[in-house]
C-alpha cells in the first residue's frame, strides 16, 4: 500500500514538473520578439528541468543540408560553444529526426561516434528528443549531462513529454516569427512605394534640376543612407560623365561641373548594363584594378558604392551614386530599390536643356576608346 502511495506521489510529482516546464517553455515562447532568444530561453529551461550540462536545439534549414544549431543553454555551453551543423555523419542524431524516436546514451564516450569535444568535456550520457508536430519531425533536443546514468526513466519520461509539447510551440512560435517578418516586409515594401512615388512627384513638378535633385536625395535618404550622392550625366560623344548635381563628401575632382571618363568608370559600368551596381572596397588596389576612379572618393573615406541608371526612352542618360563611409552597409534590398529608379522614374527625366544631344549615343558615339556601348542607338 505503501508502495502505490510513493508510486503515485511520485507521478504526481512528475506531471506537476512536466506542467510547470510547459508553462514556462509556453510562456517563453508566446512572448514577442526573434524566435533564437527565445527558443535560447526554452532551452536554458529545460537544462534546469534535467539538471544537464548542456542542451541544444537543432532544426533542418530549407537553403542548407544538415541540422542547424538554433539553440544552446547549459553550464558547458559557454566553455565550448557546440558544432554549428550536423551532417549525415552524426549517426545517432540522424536516426533520431529520421525515425521520431527517443535515443538514449547511459556510456556517451564509449560510443563509437562520440564526440570528441563532448568526451573531452566530461560528458557521460544523454538522451536526444525528436520534437514533432502531429505530422513531421521539427527539430531535435540533445540533453547531456557528466554523471554517467543520469538519465532515468523517470527523467526520461519528463523530457520526453516537455518535448511532445515543445513540438506545437516550436511550431507556432515560428508561424508568429514568420506572419511578423511578412507584415514588416509588407510594411517596408508600402513606405520604399510611397517614397518612390513622392520622388515621382518631385521629378514630375519642376524642370529646375536643382530643385528637383536636392528635393530627391532628401527623400531618398529615408531609405537608403549615404554620406555621399551624386547624379552625373552621359556625353556619348566625349564618353564622360559629368556631375551636375553632389550633395554631402566633397571629392576633389568630382564636383558639380568636373568631367570624368566613363572608360574603368563605376559609372561606366552601369551605363554598359543598365543594371545598378554594388560595390564594397576593402582595400586601394582592389579599386584600382576595378575602378580607379573611385580611388579620390575611397580616399575621402567611403567604403561602400552603389550606383543606378537612370533612364529615358531605353537611354541611360545619367546615373546617380551613393556611397556611405560604413563597410558592407547596401544589401540586395537596396540594390532592388534602387532599380525602382529605373523602371518607375517619370520620362523624360529633367536634364540640363544643353545636353539633350550629348546625353543619347549616335551610331559615331557607340563605341570609343575601346569603351564598347551596349545601348541601342534610339
Amino acid at each position: 500500500m505503501v508502495d502505490r502511495s510513493q508510486q503515485a506521489n511520485a507521478a504526481e510529482n512528475r506531471r506537476t514538473q512536466e506542467l510547470a516546464g510547459l508553462y514556462e517553455i509556453s510562456r517563453i515562447l508566446s512572448e514577442i520578439g526573434d524566435f533564437v532568444p527565445k527558443a535560447t530561453a526554452a532551452m536554458e529551461k529545460v537544462a534546469a528541468l534535467a539538471d544537464a550540462d548542456w542542451v541544444t536545439l537543432r532544426m533542418p534549414n530549407d537553403q542548407e543540408p544538415g541540422l542547424h544549431l538554433i539553440a544552446a543553454a547549459g553550464p558547458e555551453v559557454a566553455e565550448k560553444p557546440p558544432i554549428q551543423v550536423f551532417t549525415g555523419a552524426m549517426t545517432v542524431s540522424t536516426k533520431v529526426f529520421g525515425e521520431g524516436s527517443v535515443v538514449v546514451i547511459e556510456d556517451y564516450a564509449n560510443q563509437p561516434a562520440a564526440s570528441q569535444q563532448l568526451v573531452n568535456l566530461g560528458m557521460r550520457s544523454m538522451v536526444v528528443l525528436p520534437v514533432k508536430t502531429s505530422d513531421r519531425t521539427l527539430g531535435l533536443v540533445t540533453v547531456i549531462s557528466k554523471k554517467q546514468g543520469h538519465f532515468s526513466p523517470e527523467l526520461v519520461q519528463l523530457l520526453t513529454a516537455v518535448s511532445e509539447g515543445l513540438g506545437v510551440l516550436l511550431e507556432n512560435s515560428l508561424l508568429h516569427e514568420e506572419s511578423e517578418i511578412a507584415h514588416q516586409a509588407q510594411r517596408r515594401l508600402a513606405e520604399e512605394s510611397a517614397v518612390l512615388a513622392e520622388i515621382g512627384r518631385i521629378v514630375s513638378s519642376s524642370m529646375d534640376i536643382k530643385d528637383v535633385y536636392e528635393a530627391f536625395g532628401e527623400k531618398v535618404r529615408n531609405v537608403i543612407p549615404f554620406d555621399r550622392m551624386s547624379l552625373s550625366f552621359a556625353n556619348y560623344e566625349t564618353g564622360t560623365m559629368f556631375p551636375t548635381w553632389v550633395v554631402g563628401t566633397d571629392v576633389p575632382g568630382l564636383r558639380e561641373g568636373d568631367v570624368f571618363p566613363m572608360e574603368n568608370s563605376l559609372a561606366g559600368q552601369v551605363v554598359r548594363t543598365k543594371e545598378p551596381y554594388m560595390l564594397g572596397a576593402d582595400t586601394e588596389p582592389d579599386l584600382e584594378s576595378r575602378f580607379p576612379g573611385l580611388i579620390p572618393v575611397y580616399r575621402a573615406g567611403t567604403l561602400s558604392f552603389m550606383a543606378v541608371p537612370l533612364i529615358s526612352r531605353d537611354v541611360v542618360i545619367g546615373v546617380i551614386r551613393v556611397g556611405s563611409k560604413e563597410r558592407g552597409i547596401y544589401t540586395q534590398q537596396h540594390r532592388n530599390y534602387c532599380g525602382g529608379w529605373t523602371t518607375r522614374s517619370p520620362a523624360p527625366l529633367p536634364t540640363p536643356s544643353f545636353m539633350h544631344k550629348r546625353c543619347r549615343p549616335t551610331q559615331r558615339s557607340r563605341t570609343w576608346r575601346g569603351f564598347r556601348l551596349k545601348t541601342p542607338t534610339p
